[in-house]
Order: C-alpha cells, then structure tokens, then sequence
C-alpha cells in the first residue's frame, strides 16, 4: 500500500504551521521578557522553551497518531485508535 501523496503533504503541513505556532510564541514570549543578566536571561529562556516545546510536543504527537490511525485504517479498514501519551 501506497500512502497518498496528499496525506503526507497535509501532515507536513500541519507540522509546519505547529513550528511556525511555536516559534512565534517563543518570540512573543521573548519580547515581553525581562531580566537582569545572563543567568537571569537563561532562565527564562529555559522557561518559555519548556513550555512551548512541551505544547507543540504534544500536538505534534497527537498528530502523528492521527496519521497512523489514517495510514492503518487505509491499509488494513481499521483504525487501531492510537494515543499520543
């Protein structure tokens, strides 16, 4: 079984805007941040990744089990119903 073309280029895309969603809050969060000195600066830099790859991590894996689910599905007629944990 082929996956379609079209499938791959939705996933891609999807992951793309998820980048793009998370760069942006980075740069928000960034410019709206203040601090004293580099220690102070690498904290919150720690911070805002955390938080941001944390929620674009979760996304980003919940569509891949969407993708699995969708390839799965088209390959044998069921969806296995998989979870991103």
């Amino acid at each position: 079984m082929e996956i379609p073309r079209s499938s791959l280029d939705r996933l891609t895309e999807e992951l793309n805007a998820l980048s793009g969603a998370g760069r942006q809050m980075v740069e928000n969060a960034l410019a709206n941040a203040e601090w004293a000195d580099v220690a102070e600066l690498r904290a919150v830099m720690a911070e805002v990744m955390e938080l941001v790859c944390g929620e674009m991590t979760d996304l980003a894996a919940a569509r891949a089990a969407e993708f699995y689910d969708d390839v799965r599905e088209a390959s044998t007629g069921r969806r296995l119903g998989a979870l991103a944990e």
